[in-house]
């Protein structure tokens, strides 16, 4: 495995103009002051509050830049339009000029991932580079760490609290108000938070995606993302405790499933 690469699924909006800042902390989940300690995990929701864009943002002399799944970019620059107005804020798809590198061992220039201090260590570099992809690789390291991306998400169908968001760092609650803020403060005041993103070990054939997740014939929730033999599984957790609790075998298709350690 190259000990660095990049991410080609990722991709990159700059940011610009002098109410970026301000219309950006209106919007977003998460406090945009602690960009000054690194890059930011933060989402951009519905007013359900349920997820549109998970993001990861960068300082950049060049502005500010929004991170996302590289085949959402045109979606994001269209929804932050929206939002925009009269606003002095100017959108550009960056994803041509600009990608994000990702070392498995801390290096000079990277950054921790604001996610989780386990993830591979990340950067903001300049294309062209002769650095090789390593998005197989990086999506195996955050399936076994329990971190789900968008391509996880139900879009515009999970809420952000179900994410992981909390605990990874994307939600500021006593920040002022962002889209989605009521029902996001809501959920995580009367601790209504009931499904989530978990890993799983798999033995036998790897289910496909969106494949039930059982055990003694009830249905627990189903599958995301997999690579290297785990996968990411959104269910129910009082339902898998339960099981859990009980002896029952977790199965997935014709898969036995383990629930890994997520940090």
């Amino acid at each position: 495995m190259a000990e660095h690469g990049i991410l080609a699924e990722r991709g990159l909006v700059r940011i610009s103009g002098k109410d970026s800042h301000d219309l950006l902390q209106s919007l977003l989940t998460s406090d945009l002051d602690r960009l000054k300690d690194g890059p930011l995990y933060t989402g951009l929701l519905t007013p359900q509050g349920k997820v549109l864009f998970d993001l990861i943002l960068w300082q950049s002399p060049l502005g500010l830049m929004a991170e996302t799944a590289l085949s959402r970019v045109p979606d994001l620059i269209k929804r932050l339009t929206l939002y925009k107005l009269r606003a002095d804020m100017v959108l550009a798809d960056a994803s041509d000029q600009f990608a994000i590198a990702i070392a498995f061992e801390n290096a000079a220039g990277f950054s921790a991932d604001p996610r989780h201090p386990d993830l591979p260590y990340r950067a903001l570099v300049t294309k062209p580079t002769d650095l090789p992809t390593v998005d197989d690789a990086h999506r195996a390291a955050r399936i076994k760490l329990g971190v789900a991306e968008l391509e996880d998400f139900d879009i515009d169908g999970t809420f952000w609290l179900e994410t992981g968001a909390r605990e990874q760092g994307g939600v500021d609650f006593d920040k002022g108000c962002y889209v989605g803020q009521e029902q996001t403060s809501r959920m995580q005041h009367r601790g209504t938070v009931k499904k989530g993103f978990l890993p799983f070990r798999v033995d036998g054939p790897l289910p496909a995606r969106g494949t039930q997740i059982t055990a003694n014939e009830r249905n627990l929730g189903d599958t995301r993302s997999a690579a290297d033999g785990n996968l990411l599984g959104f269910v129910r957790f009082e339902k898998l405790q339960d099981a859990l609790d009980a002896g029952h075998e977790v199965k997935a298709g014709d898969a036995t499933l383990t629930r890994l350690s997520d940090g």
